[in-house]
């Protein structure tokens, strides 16, 4: 019976890599560089690649698939798959660190796209709808099969090395487990799931199974939720008639899962428009519903968009609007039942929005630029084309949030070096945190602070000095990360070996043995960054009474590379990350009240 089953899958396996070569090559290639990129210690080509197999293998999975049902030569589609993993290689920014919102965004709508397509390949041109749906329906089966037999196997995997951590005190880190993970699900689940896909494609058209509880799980409880959703819809669109107030842009979100709930369930009553008579009429008035809330949608996107610019998100969401009119208009209008050009208008609308100088990225650049030059001409910091440091200091902290804010989102979809060209000023290569620093609003706190712009007596101040992270904390070449705080003499951490000591202004870090790792003098690493930090545009005060016998206490923004520390001995590497800093100051001696922040270590 085993020599059966192992000789079964060992058929499947060859039939599988015989029909898609090139995606179980880019599968089991990815899963490889992703199980060693875990700890962060992979170099950045390793982590390029593991997002160009990601891509590559749904996009050729679309390509084998499309060539296989038109008679087409598998080669030809290795060969573009070769030429387009090259190109994407190039295009990708140089390891995770510097990935983007942008970068991240992209990626996901290019997979997207190459699902759909994935969906309605073999159908593209020929017009067998039942087919289609027939596919998609084994398609969906498939993957959740693969889902619950390889979830199952990680479970049981995960339970087991856990038991043995608990009975037999094995120490496993917990990396491993997210190992084992990508393990199952790039040599495993791609596997399975690709063993699944059909291949009679013609055979499908004259299949006439369903299975009945799509229909009554979709007339008991989906079609009720629909009715249930919708009311609340039109009765919030009710609402603003009467109020004469444009919604909140949370209300796209709510269409959003409304349509995708109603064209769910359309779908999965479709082979069964013709045998119950009440599922025509319910796709009818759907589509009519879906109109007005359309427009509901249309109307708080405009309404955000006309305050603050437009976004990738609510061009998204405009673009998803017009789309729904189209799909309702078209669902009214037809002559016959095509669901397949659902599948192709969707794919096709999300590439032409996503990418090039149609997308709602470039329209979001150009937008958001414009909002900069605005709220810098009007807060007088952009005066005849030149930043003025004159006015930096009378800036109300509202326009500060606004325009960090711009600042911060143009440099997460590439447009800061645009933004700079627009207005004539260097803005190229610089990271958020300098541009802040341009424009002199680098030092707005995340709280309410009131601005102390006459600072002459720095001699009895109670200061917190607060790291300002700009790009994502680097944690390669680490193996762990804790948090840890102390105030006064007491001090926590997390789960790891080293303990923290806080004694006269002295950090202490020791091992399990108690033996001591490293010492830092806070209170000279206090005077350090006064030092550094002493210009009086860069404190903010908080509202004190004139009674308290408290000295005043000010914050400050120190940069990232001020507030770390590291060391290394042999092949214990020590990092520590100061997220907060407070100490007081009394004459010229500074008292180290509390420290809190991240400890990285790698242990020999």
């Amino acid at each position: 019976m085993n020599l059966v089953f192992l000789r079964m899958s060992m058929d499947m396996i060859r039939g599988v890599i015989t029909r898609f070569p090139l995606v179980v090559l880019f599968a089991y290639a990815g899963t490889g560089f992703a199980v060693h990129a875990v700890d962060s210690t992979a170099p950045d080509w390793m982590e390029k690649l593991v997002l160009v197999f990601l891509v590559s293998f749904f996009v050729g999975l679309a390509g084998y698939i499309f060539a296989e049902r038109f008679g087409k030569d598998k080669m030809a589609v290795s060969l573009l798959l070769v030429i387009f993993a090259e190109v994407y290689f190039w295009f990708l920014p140089n390891g995770f660190e510097m990935m983007r919102i942008i970068d991240v965004a992209q990626i996901f709508l290019l997979v997207m796209v190459s699902v759909i397509v994935v969906f309605s390949a073999p159908y593209f041109l020929h017009q067998q709808v039942n087919g289609f749906w027939q596919y998609n329906r084994q398609l969906m089966r498939r993957f959740l099969f693969t889902a619950i037999s390889t979830g199952t196997l990680f479970v049981g995997i995960a339970i087991s090395l856990a038991s043995m951590q608990l009975l037999f005190d094995w120490q496993i880190q917990s990396e491993w487990y997210f190992r084992i993970w990508i393990l199952i699900v790039g040599l495993v689940s791609t596997i399975v799931f690709l063993a699944g896909i059909p291949k009679q494609f013609d055979h499908l058209e004259v299949m006439g199974e369903y299975p009945y509880v799509f229909e009554v799980f979709s007339k008991y409880v989906l079609v009720p939720l629909l009715i249930l959703y919708g009311s609340i819809l039109y009765v919030y669109g009710g609402k603003i008639l009467l109020v004469g107030e444009w919604p909140k842009g949370t209300v796209s979100v709510l269409v959003f899962w409304y349509a995708l709930l109603g064209i769910a369930t359309c779908f999965l009553l479709f082979p069964r428009r013709d045998q119950s008579l009440w599922i025509r009429p319910m796709a009818k008035i759907f589509s009519v519903t879906l109109i007005p809330l359309a427009v509901l949608l249309l109307g708080a996107v405009v309404v955000r968009a006309s305050e603050y610019g437009w976004t990738a998100n609510r061009g998204g969401m405009a673009m998803f609007g017009v789309w729904l009119i189209g799909v309702a208009l078209f669902n009214l209008t037809k002559k016959r039942d095509d669901i397949r050009l659902l599948f192709f208008v969707t794919a096709i609308s999300i590439f032409v929005f996503s990418f090039g100088p149609l997308s709602v990225f470039s329209a979001a650049r150009t937008s958001q630029a414009h909002q900069l030059e605005l709220l810098l001409m009007k807060n007088k910091i952009l005066v005849d084309g030149v930043v003025s440091q004159e006015y930096q200091v009378s800036v109300p902290q509202e326009e500060i949030y606004h325009i960090r804010s711009v600042v911060q989102y143009l440099w997460d979809i590439r447009g800061l070096d645009a933004a700079g060209i627009r207005l004539g000023i260097p803005l190229e290569g610089l990271n958020p945190e300098q541009a802040f620093a341009l424009f002199g609003v680098g030092y707005a706190a995340e709280q309410e602070y009131s601005l102390v712009s006459d600072q002459t007596d720095e001699d009895n101040y109670r200061y917190v000095f607060q790291a300002e992270y700009g790009d994502v904390l680097d944690i390669r070449g680490f193996s762990r990360l804790y948090q840890f705080a102390c105030h006064t003499t007491t001090c926590i951490s997390g789960e790891g070996e080293e303990s923290f000591v806080l004694e006269n202004g002295i950090l202490q870090v020791k091992d399990q043995q108690g033996k001591m790792i490293v010492a830092i003098d806070l209170a000279e690493k206090s005077q350090e960054l006064l030092t550094r930090y002493a210009s009086a545009q860069q404190v903010w005060e908080d509202t004190i009474p004139e009674d308290t016998a408290l000295p005043s206490y000010v914050r400050k923004m120190a940069g990232l590379q001020d507030m770390t520390f590291e060391k290394n001995q042999g092949k214990l590497k020590i990092k520590l990350v100061f997220d907060e800093l407070y100490f007081q100051r009394t004459g010229e001696k500074n008292s180290v009240e509390s420290v809190k922040g991240k400890l990285l270590v790698t242990r020999p």
